[in-house]
């Protein structure tokens, strides 16, 4: 097994994907195919109720209560597509966890060990090196919780970036290890949430950022240095990639949803009604409607995140060599606007989607999407 790998999958299991978002969850029933992509049985979402205020604990307590209503209607709807005569009988035994801001905290440690004597590179070798970092990681990051993901991302040996460990022997090796952090009180509570309705055996947690970042350096393997950002509900999440290795991240208290709250403020209307503007208001039909005020407040909201996104930028340029390449994730009705933003920056910027996995099931969900192909391209190496 690979170093790039965590197991090895049973290829005919049926399993259940969950997306933990900031302002949604995502959920559905997949199963693993030989060919590339996966087949989608079933799929659905959940908004995580809006708050004009966000009140972390209340979030918390609506993130479960989501989580629970999906899960149930995976379980009413999903199972009777995957098999309609038996629905009760069946068993789904793995369940997969991904986690966004703000449920996450990941970083990237790099670690270099050089041996008196040449030693064979082995992965057990590597995972109690691995092992022993864990305290300091998290004294790095200073997040007290539950690691759920260690990764290589990337070996070094004498300099060299190496793709396979075996029959290796050094006494100089470097190696990236992706670290992921839960709080303990959110892996409770989402298990607790999933496993009212499924009984699941095996769980996987993994993170949002690390699927992302995986799939820009599959996609496109001649980009070394980039930056992706992420803008969800509630928060935008950026990294910075420097030699196909996370250097460094920040999140933005600032999402699609601020633009909502800003609307709803100005015009003095309701979360939906604002909620609607401005997919109206990107599709350029509703300027008679609008009208200039509401212009104002996106644009202001707009110029307002970009100059966050920038502000974070040059922050990490005093310290480290950034690619003027960014990929950009954002809803549709977002998206075009930003990006224009930014270009006027210099910036070279593409909307990231995934191309490879299309069940018409899924719509637009890129995120969800994203998380599939991660999946798939992990558990068939």
């Amino acid at each position: 097994m690979s170093f790039f790998s965590f197991l090895k999958r049973n290829k005919e299991s049926y399993s259940l994907v969950f997306n933990i978002g900031s302002g949604s969850i995502s959920g559905g029933i997949i199963k693993f195919t030989e060919k590339e992509g996966v087949e989608m049985v079933y799929y659905a979402n959940e908004s995580i109720p809006f708050q004009q205020e966000v009140s972390i604990d209340k979030h918390i307590q609506l993130m479960k209560s989501s989580l629970t209503d999906l899960a149930k209607k995976i379980q009413f709807e999903g199972l009777k597509k995957l098999n309609l005569k038996n629905a009760k009988n069946i068993e789904i035994e793995r369940g997969f966890f991904m986690f966004s801001s703000p449920w996450s905290v990941s970083h990237t440690k790099v670690i270099r060990v050089k041996e008196a004597k040449a030693i064979k590179i082995s992965e057990s070798y590597l995972n109690k090196i691995i092992d022993d970092q864990k305290e300091s990681f998290q004294t790095d990051i200073s997040k007290p919780g539950v690691i759920v993901e260690k990764k290589i991302v990337q070996i070094k040996v004498n300099g060299y970036v190496i793709n396979k460990i075996s029959s290796i022997k050094t006494n100089d090796v470097e190696f990236s290890v992706f670290f992921t952090v839960v709080p303990e009180e959110i892996v409770t509570a989402v298990k607790d949430s999933v496993f009212k309705v499924f009984n699941i055996k095996n769980v996987w947690f993994h993170s949002l950022s690390l699927a992302i970042f995986s799939n820009i350096r599959n996609l496109f393997p001649h980009k070394n240095d980039f930056m992706y950002i992420d803008i969800s509900e509630e928060i935008t999440d950026i990294s910075i990639i420097k030699d196909n290795v996370i250097l460094v991240s920040a999140s933005i208290p600032f999402g699609r949803n601020h633009f909502v709250r800003e609307i709803s403020l100005e015009l003095k209307v309701s979360k939906e009604v604002a909620d609607s503007m401005i997919k109206i208001h990107i599709a350029k039909d509703n300027d008679e409607m609008a009208g200039l005020k509401f212009s104002l407040v996106m644009d202001k909201s707009t110029t307002y995140l970009v100059s966050k996104i920038t502000e974070v930028i040059n922050n990490f340029n005093a310290n480290f060599f950034y690619s003027e390449s960014i990929f950009l994730i954002a809803r549709n009705d977002l998206a075009l606007s930003l990006r224009e933003k930014l270009q006027r920056k210099d910036f070279e910027v593409a909307l990231l989607d995934n191309k490879k996995i299309k069940p018409a099931i899924i719509g637009n969900d890129t995120v969800y999407k994203l998380e599939l192909m991660f999946l798939d391209k992990l558990y068939k190496i």
